[in-house]
């Protein structure tokens, strides 16, 4: 291919050999490296509409061995087959774009390599191919384009959300991944760039769609499991714990106000019941959408009463949570707390000393920005009430600074 054109080689009986190969396990890695470099190949569309309309036909034909890899759970069938599809969209993005009912099928085969990946093995091969996609139907250019894949991007937020649950074990408190750590981090991780998917599909079909789903799909499980939920047991908190992320990852895109879904999912979040990751999941959600709730002071006081209540649980990720959510509250609902800047400072002094470093200087920060409310003639007052209780502590870990140790704490060093 260094040496001959791309579209002699399209043309000729070569292109049976590597399609064939495709269906020999043998060759089969092979063959997909091969058409892959042909897509890479043919990036420049207007110079290679011939060949890639021969190609075209070729690649959709092979969409079958989708659910074929599917049904056998052939991981390496499917990842292979996913790569083959993903990547002849993403360079051929722009005349997917330009021509969205010619090359609709192309767009659906990916989407069903996405929902068919049970093991969340090749997913992550088409997360280049959708964010192609949207940077060029946002285009005004290129609305017809968008039109005709909203519902495919409609479907691609269900299944990320999907894939977004955490694993379910054979047995209640079973470890959730065996043991295996690294799988447990790389699962975290991952869960972060399927949110970015997520903020995508926000652009493509719109906020208040996808928070939608999100809602329907925490009323759903309050419907069905809410009345079995108590303190020792949730039952499938991982349908629950998953839109709960999803609304999390698409803070970003959501615009202040938003008048749709958002009053309607702040009532419901902070109703759900006390299971560890999914009162993580919540509390790290409500601190996404302070912008929006210094917009609707009416909702601020149950968030801000959940968010404090976070900081009794018995899990430390959980309270760092609500640290770093709490921040965000007073840092962006100043003017809304001035006049609680003494209920404030009781909260404040009751809960700072329990705090990991780094959480004590979120919650700082945070009261901080509710101090710099007040007007000047009460600021002197408010600053020394809180700092106060903070002196004093310090004062009396310097009179008792005898030896290193002492010395360190107050220093800050432990």
């Amino acid at each position: 291919m260094r040496e001959v054109p791309v579209n002699d080689i399209v043309n000729s009986p070569l292109l049976n050999v590597i399609v064939d190969a495709l269906s020999d396990e043998s060759s089969f890695d092979s063959a997909v490296e091969c058409l892959s470099a042909f897509f890479k190949e043919t990036r420049d569309v207007d110079e290679c509409l011939s060949t890639i309309e021969t190609l075209f036909s070729r690649i959709v034909a092979l969409r079958p061995k989708i659910l074929e890899a599917a049904a056998a759970e052939d991981a390496e069938l499917l990842r292979g087959i996913t790569r083959i599809f993903a990547e002849a969209g993403e360079n051929w993005a722009v005349l997917v774009a330009r021509m969205p009912e010619q090359f609709h099928g192309l767009v659906e085969a990916v989407l069903e390599c996405a929902a068919c990946d049970r093991e969340r093995d090749a997913i992550g091969l088409t997360f280049n191919f959708w964010y192609e996609l949207k940077q060029l139907i946002v285009l005004e250019r290129y609305t017809q384009a968008r039109i005709q894949f909203a519902p495919i991007f409609s479907k691609l937020v269900d299944i990320m959300i999907g894939h977004l649950q955490f694993p379910k074990p054979d047995s209640e408190g079973d470890d959730l991944f065996e043991g295996d750590r690294e799988q447990e981090e790389k699962f975290r991780e991952f869960r972060h760039v399927m949110g970015d998917v997520l903020k995508d599909c926000c652009e493509v079909i719109g906020v208040s769609e996808c928070l939608r789903k999100s809602y329907d799909l925490i009323e759903s499980w309050v419907t069905t499991n809410a009345a079995q939920a108590n303190s020792g047991h949730v039952p499938q908190w991982q349908a629950l714990e998953a839109p709960l992320f999803s609304m999390r990852a698409m803070g970003r895109m959501v615009p202040p106000d938003e008048s749709v879904m958002l009053p309607r999912l702040m009532p419901l979040i902070i109703q759900i019941p006390d299971h560890e990751k999914v009162r993580f999941q919540a509390v790290m959600a409500l601190g996404r959408y302070t912008e929006w709730t210094s917009q609707h002071p009416d909702t601020l006081q149950p968030q801000l009463n959940f968010i404090m209540g976070a900081f009794e649980h018995p899990s430390k990720e959980v309270v760092r949570a609500a640290a770093l959510s709490f921040k965000f509250f007073c840092n962006d609902c100043a003017e809304l707390l001035k006049d609680h800047v003494v209920q404030l400072q009781q909260f404040y002094e009751s809960v700072l000393t329990r705090l990991p470093s780094a959480s004590q200087e979120e919650i700082t920060e945070g009261v901080a920005s509710v101090v710099a409310k007040q007007s000047p003639e009460h600021i002197y007052k408010t600053f020394k009430l809180y700092c106060d209780p903070v002196m004093k502590r310090l004062m009396d870990l310097a009179q008792n600074a005898t030896d290193e140790r002492g010395q360190l704490a107050v220093a800050g060093k432990r």
